[in-house]
């Protein structure tokens, strides 16, 4: 199945791109989404630790099963002032 990964702020700065197409088997999970693309990009690893993950606009778990076509987003933690 193929998916979509979107990178954000410093995700984005460390992949070198906002988006990623990615095959996985039919039936894999968020978690297996972000480990191949800590694979791919290595320096992602404590960033991705600490992401929010949202699937299709909403957020979800890592144990969620992703579907052929879906949109992951992994959004790093914000601060305020």
């Amino acid at each position: 199945m193929r998916i979509k990964v979107l990178f954000f702020a410093s995700h984005r700065e460390r992949a070198g791109m906002d988006s990623l197409d990615l095959s996985l088997d039919e039936g894999a999970a968020v978690s297996r989404a972000r480990e191949v693309v800590v694979e791919t990009f290595p320096s992602l690893t404590p960033l991705l630790a600490a992401a929010r993950v949202a699937v299709n606009e909403e957020y979800c778990v890592s144990d969620r099963c992703l579907r052929d076509g879906d949109t992951i987003a992994f959004i790093p933690p914000v601060s305020g002032g």
